[in-house]
């Protein structure tokens, strides 16, 4: 228990450095990806070339953030459907954060959310308002 509590207290600034960082570098690949992309561009059309590349780089790094996080290991039960059979995923009723972790785990699908999410300082993309 002691050796428990002691890890916990010692590791956590190095967990916390390292969770900062992963943020920061995804945000700023984030933002290189979405550089001269209008939001009529990201609705018309799915991510191709560079631009898809980047996003399963950031996912990589999410992946690391989780693993920074305490989340080594995710138990999955069943298997996952074809797509083509099953083009959804549905995560409710978002009462957390870990929503995240099986968009994160499936490899980053594109995620359809409200507009004020793209508001939200640091995490959210501002879209002219029309």
């Amino acid at each position: 228990m002691r050796d428990t509590a002691f890890l916990t207290v010692a590791l956590l600034p190095f967990r916390l450095a390292a969770i900062t960082a992963l943020v920061i570098m995804a945000w700023l690949l984030a933002c290189l990806g979405l550089l001269g992309l209008s939001e009529e561009d990201l609705r018309r059309a799915p991510l191709t070339g560079w631009r898809r590349d980047m996003r399963i780089i950031i996912c990589w790094m999410m992946r690391a953030l989780f693993i920074c996080g305490g989340f080594h290991h995710l138990k999955v039960k069943g298997r996952k459907a074809e797509t083509k059979d099953a083009p959804v995923l549905a995560l409710a009723p978002h009462s957390s954060f870990f929503d995240a972790l099986p968009v994160v785990y499936l490899g980053g699908p594109s995620i359809v959310a409200k507009a004020e999410i793209g508001r939200i300082p640091f995490f959210g993309k501002k879209y002219p308002q029309r």
